[in-house]
């Protein structure tokens, strides 16, 4: 027997992370933040012998500040019924200062740069800070404060009991776990486990390094992290010589102190490897070569396996979305049991086609994963 997971951020938060509204919150409006010597923003006072902290601070706040503005005025916010969160605030500055840099040549972008502009000319001026820079310095504040949110490790795993259940059952020869989540928390619960791959080799000083072909050998257990991971980064050699590696540094906070495998320093370039934002999503599952190699096994997979098994996932990934609806639409004898407290009844109809529910493909549970057990799922599945 071989069965899918599909997870979202439903299996994490039971277990005390923080849900999207509690990031965002975290992140906008900026608190007592600093940017550091290794160029990574961090939680804590500025330092006031280094006027620069507390001005990046300033005009941080001010570009997020007109993002959030510009989001709640615009059509499509006015349109749906959820609240600007962190994916939203992200995707409109990455594509601003994509626009800056020039790979972004969209006309409804310039807009946004235009007003930027003008919004941020003063304190350009008086701070004499380049539009790149602070464009650049917005990003990474993002994609750092995501990470920092996320650093918790569990010591108590008593709400994924469904896996331990799903694990310790023998019948299920392989299992395919899909996370659409940034957390470490999957990979801290199958710790030690010997039939447990998430695609890096064996570590080698505290160190896993990629290497897509872990998931071709004969592992029971298989995670497929489609939006990336906190603890993964590519490194430079410290000689700045030789192959540039891409590693998972594990439960590690500390990314910028790593050897490599031959015991040397490297050092990480650019942020955490992870997937944020919103439509900017579907065009990394293509171009990304980490990213396009975990969506080909995610599309092989549903051609394969004919139940899903969709845990705490909200369905607000296109790319996603898109997939599940175009392998499963003209299959026969399929599946999709959905499990969210949420009633996703409508959104799931909306994002996926009516055409499910005529063919009773599609089976809703309206429960937590605390409130779930592998016997219930496989009578249903069977």
């Amino acid at each position: 027997m071989e069965i899918a997971l599909l997870i979202g951020s439903g299996i994490s938060i039971p277990i005390g992370l923080p849900n999207t509204e509690e990031i965002t919150n975290n992140i906008f409006p900026p608190k007592d933040i600093y940017l550091a010597s290794d160029s990574h923003f961090y939680y804590g006072k500025p330092n006031p012998l280094i006027p620069e902290q507390a001005e990046y601070n300033i005009i941080i706040n001010e570009i997020i500040s007109f993002i959030f503005r510009e989001i709640k005025k615009s059509d499509e916010f006015q349109l749906r019924d959820t609240d600007i969160n962190y994916e939203d605030l992200f995707y409109i500055a990455s594509n601003i200062r994509s626009y800056v840099y020039g790979s972004n040549r969209d006309a409804v972008v310039l807009q946004f740069v235009k007003k930027l502009k003008l919004n941020l000319a003063a304190l350009l001026d008086n701070f004499q800070f380049g539009l790149h820079e602070v464009l650049n310095y917005s990003v990474k504040y993002i994609e750092d404060m995501v990470r920092i949110n996320l650093l918790y490790k569990p010591t108590n795993f008593d709400s994924l009991s469904i896996f331990s259940d799903i694990y310790k059952d023998k019948k299920i020869e392989n299992i395919h776990i899909f996370s659409l989540n940034h957390d470490i928390l999957l990979e801290e619960f199958f710790r030690g486990k010997k039939d447990f791959t998430n695609g890096f080799e064996k570590e080698v000083n505290k160190v896993k390094y990629w290497d897509p072909n872990e998931f071709y050998k004969n592992y029971r257990v298989k995670l497929y992290k489609l939006h990336g991971s906190i603890s993964w980064f590519y490194f430079i050699p410290n000689n700045k010589k030789g192959p540039i590696l891409f590693g998972d540094i594990g439960d590690d906070p500390d990314f910028y102190h790593t050897k490599d495998p031959d015991g040397k320093y490297q050092w990480p370039m650019g942020n955490a490897h992870m997937l944020i934002g919103t439509y900017n999503k579907i065009l990394s599952y293509t171009t990304d070569s980490i990213f396009s190699e975990l969506f080909y096994l995610f599309q092989h997979k549903l051609r394969c396996i004919k139940n899903l098994i969709i845990i705490g996932y909200g369905f607000k990934d296109d790319g996603i979305n898109n997939k599940i609806r175009m392998y499963y639409q003209d299959a026969r004898d399929i599946k999709i049991l959905i499990i969210n407290p949420e009633n996703l009844k409508q959104i799931v109809e909306n994002q996926l086609g009516n055409s499910y529910y005529k063919q009773n493909k599609i089976i809703f549970l309206k429960k937590s994963i605390n409130d779930i057990s592998w016997e219930e799922l496989k009578r249903i599945i069977n």
